[in-house]
């Protein structure tokens, strides 16, 4: 697995229509900024989703955030799978807002629904945090549910430290690491 830009690969493409359906089945309001995977079937609207991914913009500009960052977003994909398999994303937040210091924080992951529990987020934390420290971040904050032990411990592996609960909210503080980012 490793992390890339979005890209318009069909394969690739198959394979994240198939995850926001794992994760739409998880949870029936969960879509994909704003869309969910039949509107993004429809037409060119998910060549135009990914060429929104790749520029840096928000998708759907009605799920932007009020203060809008510059972000990477990345798709962690595992090219030996059958098919080039989408395992989820990754996106780092080059800067904090008042809103991403309450909740979102740097870096956000996911990982579909079928390849959870296999290590994936882990891996994916651990290949983010070069990446923000590229873009200027070199404490990135965490934010979690405070239920949500499996992203605790995806945390903790990469040297979080948690600093407050606040809530339902979990806040962590992790070093980054000079190393060079993912192309």
């Amino acid at each position: 697995m490793q992390l890339e830009r979005p890209t318009h690969d069909p394969a690739v493409l198959r394979s994240f229509l198939a995850a926001m359906r794992e994760f739409q089945d998880v949870d029936d309001s969960r879509k994909a900024d704003g869309f969910t995977t039949d509107e993004l079937s429809e037409g060119d609207r998910l060549d135009r989703y990914v060429d929104d991914l790749i520029a840096g913009r928000y998708p759907n500009p009605v799920n932007a955030p009020d203060e809008p960052v510059p972000f990477t977003l990345l798709w962690a994909i595992d090219r030996d799978a059958p098919a080039s398999a989408y395992v989820g994303s990754v996106c780092v937040n080059h800067r904090l807002t008042s809103a991403l210091k309450r909740w979102g924080g740097h870096i956000a992951y996911n990982v579909r629904p079928s390849l959870r529990r296999r290590g994936h987020a882990t891996a994916m934390l651990a290949a983010a945090l070069p990446i923000a420290h590229a873009a200027g971040v070199d404490r990135a904050l965490l934010t979690v549910h405070v239920n949500n032990t499996g992203s605790r411990r995806v945390i903790d592996a990469n040297g979080g430290e948690l600093v407050n609960i606040d809530g339902s909210a979990c806040y962590y503080w992790i070093p980054t690491r000079g190393t060079a980012p993912v192309n």
